[in-house]
């Protein structure tokens, strides 16, 4: 019997983790923000969204990150198998990303009182909206990029 942890495995984990991570960010910013700039009372919806999501995020990023790598060592580390670590790395920018661009962002909207003005909390959700596309882009380039490797060679797996 094949050992469980085999790379057909890991990267069915890598497609679950990294399309779970896309369908995260888009959802924040294609729904979720626009719906939080509509709310009445925005700061406690995004507060809870954040908690929320970051757990998952975190959670994604970390594991389509380690499977990345591991698929490209237990691939033979060659040539041809290069995606899985630009895929690896397009997941792992996001957290420098987070924590260097996003992160005063962050700050300030934990920051506020619960009855900050509602235009200056808008302002920063739309902000760190902005700025979330970009993380987007990032985990769905990656997944759309495994994706592609899978079509591409679905007998190296």
């Amino acid at each position: 019997m094949d050992s469980v942890i085999n790379l057909k495995n890991i990267s069915r984990i890598l497609t679950l983790s990294s399309g779970t991570l896309t369908g995260v960010t888009l959802g924040l910013s294609a729904v979720v923000v626009p719906a939080i700039l509509e709310s009445k009372d925005p700061l406690p919806t995004w507060r809870v969204v954040y908690k929320r999501g970051a757990k998952i995020a975190i959670t994604c990023i970390l594991t389509s990150t380690v499977t990345s790598v591991t698929c490209f060592v237990k691939s033979g580390m060659g040539k041809e198998n290069i995606g899985f670590l630009i895929v690896g790395g397009l997941t792992f920018l996001m957290m420098p990303y987070t924590i260097i661009r996003m992160k005063p962002s962050i700050d300030t909207l934990f920051g506020f009182s619960d009855n900050e003005e509602e235009e200056k909390v808008k302002k920063q959700v739309k902000l760190w909206g902005k700025m979330n596309w970009i993380r987007t882009v990032l985990a769905g380039t990656a997944f759309a990029l495994h994706v592609m490797r899978i079509c591409q060679a679905p007998h190296q797996l």
